[in-house]
């Protein structure tokens, strides 16, 4: 996710770069809602073969979605390009009136702590969330772990 932030931000020109920001956290928030009901569904398929037990199945499962990955990071590689004009070149700023990054100055921010905490609740809340929901749904509703 981060990397894909870091990314969006260098690829797009910063007056959409926010945008592109966003759209690409939320198509990753649905790959991680994906990921619940499609690593269920492999690890269903990989346990009804008669020699795969449970953990065999859930090993098994990650073999795909890390070929789907590698697949995925090739084609980055081979087909994006930096930007349509050709390779990038971030302009180099000779400007002395420019005060130099300094993390000591940001770590001295209220607002970037209050940024901090708030994605860590929410990223926390998120990873709760979604490590609770199937049980919470057999539980609630008598559904099959599967299922939910």
């Amino acid at each position: 996710f981060v990397g894909c932030q870091f990314w969006c931000t260098l690829m797009f020109e910063k007056e959409i770069a926010g945008t592109m920001n966003a759209i690409a956290g939320g198509w990753g928030n649905l790959g991680g809602g994906l990921t619940q009901a499609i690593m269920v569904g492999i690890y269903a398929m990989n346990t009804s073969h008669p020699d795969c037990d449970a953990e065999c199945g859930w090993r098994n499962a990650f073999y795909i979605p890390a070929t789907c990955l590698l697949i995925s990071a090739v084609c980055v590689l081979m087909l994006g390009d930096d930007c349509p004009q050709g390779a990038y070149v971030p302009p180099v700023h000779h400007d002395n009136n420019e005060e130099k990054a300094n993390v000591a100055k940001v770590a001295k921010n209220p607002q970037v702590w209050v940024l901090v905490v708030q994605y860590a609740v929410c990223f926390g809340m998120e990873l709760h969330v979604n490590n609770t929901i199937a049980l919470y749904y057999y539980d609630r509703f008598g559904l099959t772990l599967t299922t939910a």
